[in-house]
């Protein structure tokens, strides 16, 4: 990423790595580019514009305006090329969300007839513990199906540690649970349950255990499931502005392991 005025930045992306086949067989390698440009005004801290394209000349554009008063608009496109050149139409999201401080909500609305209204309120809280209500409704309008959803989320110091939980459930046969205990403000351990029940299919449950470390220079974080996907990332601060990403993935029921390298630079000062 590299800023060429004062509110203007360019960012180059190169990625390689693996893909699965959507109807099986060995993972092939794939490659890619994306050339994006970042225009941020500097009218609020929440006002950017960002547009992208790939090599296949897959544009992206993404834009976020701050409206004051606690009240945010954002906007996604993408227009995907076919064949013959033409370009068409892909998906498009419009949100508009608005935050106090014991309450935020969203209404948002997309592509094939896609609504979606969701909030999250404070229902108790005292200086050292808070318990807050959430839920979301949708409505997909070419496929004429509904859903909705709702969560409840817990945190407070307990046990001389900071303790974060979360419950949630929805009409579509999801549910998961979510415990966090961190240790000050660099040590975190966190653990998940995932219960997937669709309708005709058998029950599924995955069980999520992981860290997340914040070292003087660098990050550390990794995972480990009931799958046996084992998951390990180490990001390290080389220079200011400069950083190495260095990941694995090791999923033992598949016999897929994965390797990632990656640096990023952002401008400084």
């Amino acid at each position: 990423m590299k800023p060429v005025g004062a509110h203007l930045l360019l960012n180059h992306q190169l990625s390689f790595s693996r893909v699965s086949p959507p109807f099986g067989g060995p993972p092939q390698p794939t490659q890619g580019y994306s050339f994006g440009a970042i225009l941020v005004p500097g009218q609020g801290a929440g006002t950017m514009l960002r547009a992208d394209v790939d090599g296949d000349l897959n544009v992206s554009a993404r834009g976020a305006a701050d409206l004051g008063a606690g009240i945010a608009a954002r906007l996604n496109l993408q227009l995907a090329r076919q064949r013959g050149g033409r370009g068409e139409p892909g998906a498009f999201e419009l949100s508009l969300g608005a935050s106090r401080d014991a309450w935020n909500a969203r209404v948002l609305s997309g592509s094939g007839g896609y609504w979606q209204a969701a909030g999250l309120a404070k229902v108790w809280g005292t200086p050292t513990q808070q318990l807050a209500v959430g839920g979301e409704a949708y409505w997909v309008g070419v496929q004429r199906t509904s859903g909705a959803g709702a969560a409840l989320r817990w945190r407070g110091k307990l046990l001389g540690g900071e303790h974060s939980a979360t419950l949630q459930a929805s009409t579509a046969g999801a549910g998961s649970v979510t415990w966090r205990r961190e240790y000050g403000d660099r040590v975190a351990l966190w653990s998940q349950l995932d219960v997937v029940r669709a309708s005709g299919r058998p029950r599924d449950a995955v069980c999520t255990a992981g860290y997340d470390a914040q070292l003087r220079m660098a990050r550390l974080r990794g995972s480990f499931d009931t799958r046996g996907m084992l998951r390990v990332a180490l990001e390290e601060r080389v220079a200011p502005g400069v950083s190495v990403t260095v990941s694995a993935e090791i999923d033992h029921a598949r016999g897929d392991h994965r390797f990632g390298l990656g640096l990023s630079s952002e401008p400084v000062g």
